[in-house]
């Protein structure tokens, strides 16, 4: 997580206000990219559905 905050140029803390951790994040980033290559409806879980949308 530190990583990507670095490479996004945000404070290490700050992705944390978005997910709840590294396997919330792999989980968000799986969900994408099947949406990407499947279409929004195969998506099972749902983007919306993990962030509470």
């Amino acid at each position: 997580m530190r990583r990507l905050a670095t490479k996004l140029g945000v404070a290490p803390m700050a992705a944390y206000r978005h997910v709840n951790g590294k396997d919330d994040l792999w989980a968000l980033m799986i969900d994408r990219a099947w949406e990407f290559a499947f279409g929004l409806d195969c998506v099972l879980d749902g983007i919306g559905q993990r962030l509470g949308i």
